[in-house]
C-alpha cells in the first residue's frame, strides 16, 4: 500500500455505495446465483421487477422531464418504496435464498471474484482509498441497498486475497474490511427472508430494509452522528445515492468514460435539477462550500486530487 501514515489535521470519514461504485457492475444477479434454485426462479423475479418499475414510471407524475426541483425528485425516489417492497416479497415467496448460509455466501463471493467467469470485479484503487481515509483518523464503511452485507464484505476480502493488497501495512486493509461498518440488508438463514432494519411507521407493521434513497440517508446519518468527527465524504453512482451525496461534506460520483446508460441517466437528472458536478481534480475548499458535487472515473484519482491534499 502506498498511502501515507501521516495523520492529517482533519479526519476523513469515507462512506461508499457498493454496487457500480466500488464494483464495475451490479452484483445482485451474482448474489442470486448463490441460490440452488437460481436458474428456475431468478429470471421471473428480475423480469417482474422491471415490469413493475416500468408501470410505476409510466403512471408517475410529474414525469422525469417535468421534475425540475430537488423536492420533486426526492418524492419520486422515495415513492419507489412499494416497488422495492413487492420485489422483496417476490424473492421471499419464491424462497430464492432458502438454506443459503453464511458459508454458501462466502463460497459464492470467492467464486465471483476468483472464478473463471469473474462475475464480480472491484474497481482499482478502492483499498488504497479506504486505507487513506483510515490513516487520516477517520471512519470507513459501505452504505448499500444490496441484499447481503455479508456478501459485500466477502467480496472485498476475496478481492484483497486476489490482489494481495494490504499486506505488510501498519493499517492492515484486511482487518479494516473485517471490522468496518457495512449498512446493508441481510439474508437470514435458514428461511432466506431478508432483514428489516427499520421499524414500520404509520400502521406499517412489517418495517423495511435499506431499499430507497431515503433509507440510505437514514443509515448514513446514523453513521455520521455516532462514528464521525471531521469531514464526511460519500462516493456513489446513482439516484439511490442522491440524498447521501448532497448530505455529505463532499459528494463524489463515480462515472465511467464513456458513461454507461445508468450513469448517463443520473447525470441527466442532476442537470435537470441544476446540480453542478465538476471533476474532482478541480476541487477547492471554496468550491466545496458552494455545495456542488464532484465526479471521477477512477477511485485512485480521489487519492491524488486536491480534495485529500486540502484535508492534510
Amino acid at each position: 500500500m502506498n498511502a501515507s501514515t501521516t495523520t492529517p489535521a482533519t479526519p476523513i470519514n469515507l462512506y461508499a455505495d457498493f454496487d457500480s461504485t466500488l464494483t464495475l457492475h451490479d452484483t445482485l444477479s451474482a448474489l442470486a446465483g448463490a441460490s440452488p434454485t437460481h436458474s428456475h426462479v431468478w429470471p421471473a423475479i428480475a423480469q417482474a421487477y422491471l415490469e413493475d418499475l416500468a408501470r410505476h414510471n409510466a403512471s408517475y407524475r410529474p414525469t422525469a422531464p417535468d421534475r425540475t426541483t430537488l423536492e420533486q425528485e426526492l418524492a419520486y425516489l422515495n415513492g419507489l418504496r412499494p416497488v422495492e417492497r413487492r420485489s422483496i416479497h417476490r424473492i421471499e415467496a419464491a424462497r430464492l435464498f432458502r438454506d443459503v448460509t453464511p458459508a454458501v455466501i462466502r463460497s459464492a463471493a470467492q467464486e465471483a471474484i476468483k472464478g473463471s467467469k469473474s462475475a464480480v470485479r472491484l474497481r482499482n484503487g478502492w483499498a488504497d482509498l479506504f486505507q487513506r481515509a483510515r490513516c487520516s483518523g477517520g471512519d470507513v464503511g459501505v452504505v448499500s441497498v444490496n441484499w447481503s452485507k455479508r456478501y459485500i464484505r466477502e467480496l472485498l476480502l476475496a478481492d484483497l486475497e486476489l490482489s494481495a493488497a494490504g499486506e505488510g501495512s501498519e493499517h492492515d486493509v484486511r482487518s479494516q474490511v473485517q471490522n468496518m461498518v457495512v449498512c446493508a440488508n441481510e439474508i437470514e438463514p435458514p428461511t432466506g427472508q431478508l432483514s428489516r432494519c427499520f421499524a414500520g411507521e404509520d400502521g406499517d407493521d412489517e418495517g423495511s430494509g435499506i431499499w430507497t434513497a431515503e433509507d440510505k440517508l437514514r443509515a448514513f446519518n446514523g453513521l455520521r452522528q455516532s462514528r464521525c468527527r471531521g469531514l464526511t465524504v460519500y462516493v456513489g453512482d446513482s439516484g439511490t445515492d442522491l440524498q447521501c451525496l448532497l448530505a455529505a461534506d463532499v459528494g463524489i460520483l463515480v462515472r465511467d468514460v464513456p458513461m454507461n446508460s445508468s450513469q448517463r441517466g443520473f447525470a441527466d437528472t442532476l442537470s435537470r435539477l441544476d446540480i453542478e458536478v465538476r471533476a474532482v481534480e478541480e476541487y477547492t475548499e471554496h468550491s466545496r462550500r458552494e455545495g456542488r458535487l464532484w465526479w471521477t472515473e477512477a477511485l485512485g484519482k480521489i487519492i491524488d486530487s486536491p480534495l485529500l491534499a486540502a484535508m492534510s
